[in-house]
């Protein structure tokens, strides 16, 4: 990562990390020219619809057991013909 404090836009390192109250603290060094700084990395909050993540969840659950049935066993075309043919008859 570049140095975006000091001037110089040397290479940096993490001195130390720790939380801080649902975000993370770093202290950090530039190797070019010794600055160190601190900076706060704040994590968001994301507000999710979990219902609606649950349904597509198992609908695509669904989708890849229907896929995975139909590529195993090929169907049985004698019973579908018959079927086929009784159902033109009625």
């Amino acid at each position: 990562m570049g140095a975006t404090i000091c001037k110089c836009g040397g290479e940096t390192t993490v001195l130390d990390s720790r939380p801080h109250k649902g975000s993370t603290r770093r202290r950090r060094k530039c190797l070019v020219c010794g600055l160190r700084w601190s900076t706060l990395e704040v994590r968001g909050t994301f507000n999710v619809d979990k219902p609606a993540l649950m349904r597509e969840a198992k609908r695509v659950k669904a989708q890849e057991r229907a896929d995975q049935a139909a590529s195993s066993s090929p169907p049985r075309t004698s019973r579908i013909s018959s079927q086929t043919k009784s159902a033109k008859t009625q």
